[in-house]
């Protein structure tokens, strides 16, 4: 079938000579026997997206993707169609889409979300792309207080499973949720995204990570397994770069819970989080050791009630942590610390304006250890903590235990035989 000039074709501009099978042209156009030769002039998109359909909950039953006048108004017709033709994007239409059933990642397939929604206005694809705008055409996917899994994810999706620019909120459970056997393997990537509401993800298939790029969790509340939950066994590095963690409440396990496997924070700030983490061994990110923090900000956080740490830590570098509070009330014994090292190293922090709080007149007897850093059983001969080249300043510990008990207050709190020494540092 020669064609004379431009031919789009299921959303492709096609040229030259092209052989195109009958199962292709089965969605669009019908069965048709043969192979159909088409001659045009060909324009090929960014490999990136080169098939592309679109998505708009509010659309009429019936489309196809290929424009917003007729987009898909379910989300997994619009990721089938994506992964059945090799691959691509899924645009989402500016507004709130209010989920009945969450929808399953798929290898390969694109969700962006910041797009106008309007045909013709824009001469290519890629002008459309490029005029995207995550606040004025901000992408939410809602569960309506209702819908308890925004993403449902029981099978394997790998680090080509991308969601960039969508809002994730009022979800009655996760926003996301990974569990299963069969979603073992699973390493999705989210960039540009904004968690909010109830937990933004859970975690717990074996051999599992997630990467997390320019993403905002704020304003998460509520349960006990902490609002971004990693139980994976096995599981590679979650990573978390130029993030924002704000206002995040909880009990139980922590604002970030990784369990079994270890994550890195660069260039993240965690601002204004509250918990009362009674089963945790950390209220900001806890449960395991190999947490690193890389040119991070920990400011005017607070760890409630059990006195918890902030966070323990394999590496800090380049971080600030300034103006948060840790407090214990109740009849414990043992250390409390801002910061907790295992085997660690803290390097060019600046740390001050914090402060450590025991409220315990129940207490009649032991000791307790109260100060910036804490350690414990974890440290022996060859693995121990060293402060290097830090500013700690204006840190204050607070102890009221009853009458027999004993008080040992310092920046370092825990005894000087689990601890490898400071080199450089300002107090």
């Amino acid at each position: 079938m020669p064609v004379n000039g431009e031919v789009t074709f299921l959303g492709w501009r096609l040229a030259g000579t092209q052989e195109i099978l009958s199962t292709d042209l089965t969605y669009q156009l019908g069965a048709i026997s043969g192979p159909v030769a088409v001659e045009a002039v060909f324009d090929a998109p960014e490999p990136s997206y080169e098939f592309v359909v679109r998505y708009d909950s509010a659309a009429a039953d019936g489309g196809d993707g290929f424009s917003w006048a007729k987009a898909f108004n379910k989300m997994d017709d619009a990721i089938a169609i994506a992964q059945t033709f090799g691959g691509g994007e899924v645009w989402v239409k500016g507004g709130t889409h209010v989920l009945a059933k969450g929808f399953a990642l798929k290898n390969a397939v694109t969700i962006r979300g910041g797009f106008e929604g309007v045909d013709g206005k824009y001469a290519t694809r890629s002008a459309e792309r490029a005029a995207r705008d995550f606040t004025a055409y901000e992408s939410v996917f809602s569960g309506g207080g209702t819908t308890d899994k925004l993403i449902d994810q029981s099978t394997t999706a790998d680090e080509t499973a991308v969601v960039d620019g969508i809002t994730f909120t009022k979800a009655s459970n996760y926003s996301v949720y990974v569990t299963g056997n069969a979603a073992d393997y699973t390493s999705p990537v989210f960039s540009n995204c904004t968690f909010r509401g109830k937990s933004a993800f859970w975690m717990n298939s074996r051999w599992s990570q997630a990467t997390f790029a320019n993403c905002t969790f704020r304003a998460l509340e509520g349960g006990s397994y902490g609002r971004v939950f990693f139980e994976s066994s096995g599981g590679g590095t979650v990573r978390l770069t130029d993030c924002l963690v704000e206002c995040v409440t909880n009990v139980g396990y922590g604002a970030f819970n990784f369990s079994g496997q270890p994550a890195v924070f660069e260039r993240c700030r965690l601002l204004r989080n509250v918990t009362r983490s009674d089963s945790s061994s950390a209220s900001i990110a806890g449960r395991v050791s190999t947490v690193d923090f890389y040119d991070c900000q920990l400011l005017w956080n607070e760890a409630l009630t059990y006195g918890k740490p902030l966070t323990r830590f394999r590496t800090m570098v380049g971080c600030v942590v300034a103006s948060n509070t840790v407090t214990r009330t109740g009849t414990s014994t043992g250390e409390v610390g801002l910061l907790h090292m295992t085997g660690s190293t803290c390097y060019r922090t600046s740390i001050y304006d914090n402060k450590v709080i025991v409220d315990e007149p129940g207490v009649t007897s032991g000791t307790v250890w109260a100060g910036v850093f804490s350690f414990n059983a974890e440290h022996n001969a060859a693995d121990k903590a060293v402060i290097v080249d830090c500013t700690v300043a204006r840190n204050a510990c607070e102890v009221t235990l009853g009458e027999g008990a004993t008080a040992q207050s310092a920046v370092i709190g825990y005894p000087s035989g689990k601890f490898g020494g400071i080199v450089n540092c300002t107090f």
